[in-house]
């Protein structure tokens, strides 16, 4: 697909990461985990999503979050992809002005490929300590048993309003058809089984991982429909 679409991988979630994931999420175990292998797309149109969607389905089971957008006004579309032994990944599909805001400067320069940060050479892309990251964790920080922690509440709001003039400020720049497909909304997740099953759980040591718990972090219902149905 050239140009239009960046496949970017950050590798395997950092160990520690994943034991405070499952702590602070209240999760039984890494089974609950779906983003421990993860990769993603920088797409700049929105409308080539379901191309990308319809060629990894050839090869993998998967299914289909949607797109959708958190309060602070960051948005991706998450797929959720099940290996051939069971396991599950998680790809995600961000707007490139959307997350050079999230992962900042840093990131950008890093992983982002030339043409894509030429793209994004339109915005000013934060330092790593103000990026939408780095801003949800000093958030989190305030928190204590989902609570904000007594006193913390004009600094929590403080960063909750940093967090939505950054994302906003990305999601102008950010093509319109990213915007359209929010709106758009779709009718219901879309599970596809793919075109290649190689092989089917069949021994004691292989366990199919269908957490309860909403992958990725999000609402447990992906348009009306429990995104793990």
């Amino acid at each position: 697909m050239g140009e239009s679409i960046a496949f970017l991988n950050p590798g395997i979630k950092d160990l520690l990461k994943i034991k405070n994931k499952i702590k602070n999420k209240g999760y039984d175990g890494t089974g609950d985990l779906t983003d421990v292998v993860r990769a993603g797309f920088a797409v700049k149109e929105a409308s080539d999503i379901p191309q990308i969607i319809e060629k990894i389905s050839k090869r993998y089971e998967i299914l289909d979050e949607g797109i959708v957008a958190n309060a602070a006004g960051y948005i991706d579309q998450k797929l959720i992809v099940r290996f051939d032994n069971g396991l599950v990944g998680e790809i995600q599909l961000w707007s490139p002005h959307i997350l050079a805001a999230k992962e900042g400067a840093d990131f950008v320069r890093d992983v982002f490929p030339k043409h894509l940060q030429k793209y994004v050479s339109d915005m000013d892309v934060p330092p790593r300590k103000d990026s939408g990251h780095d801003i949800y964790e000093r958030q989190r920080g305030l928190l204590e048993g989902g609570e904000i922690k007594p006193g913390k509440y004009k600094e929590f709001k403080a960063l909750e309003k940093d967090m939505k003039d950054l994302y906003s400020a990305a999601n102008r720049l950010a093509k319109t058809s990213w915007k359209d497909a929010l709106e758009s909304g779709r009718p219901e997740s879309r599970i596809s089984n793919g075109e290649i099953i190689s092989h089917s759980p069949g021994s004691d040591d292989v366990r199919i991982n269908q957490p309860d718990n909403p992958p990725s972090g999000g609402s447990t219902v992906t348009a009306g429909r429990p995104s793990q149905s």
